[in-house]
């Protein structure tokens, strides 16, 4: 039992470092994305992001701004 346990927080662990930059601002963009997209505005709720897409050749897996900029986007025509 502890072997499954010591797995699983491995794994865990292994899974939440592997997020790069483009996919936390990714998630962060389209969050705010979603609110200016919504009627609500900043009184909406985020839904779950959709999985990240692969950055365009002209973006940097390691860059924050490239990722918020590509989710902001995502999240404005989900809002809508």
């Amino acid at each position: 039992m502890k072997k499954i346990i010591g797995f699983f927080l491995i794994i865990t662990t292994i899974t939440l470092q592997s997020q790069s930059s483009f996919d936390s601002g990714f998630k962060k963009g389209f969050c705010a994305g979603y609110k200016d997209g919504d009627a609500c505005g900043n009184l909406a709720l985020c839904p779950l992001a959709p999985l990240t897409p692969l950055p365009t050749v002209s973006q940097s897996i390691d860059s924050y701004t490239d990722g918020y900029n590509t989710g902001f986007k995502v999240g404005i025509k989900k809002g809508k």
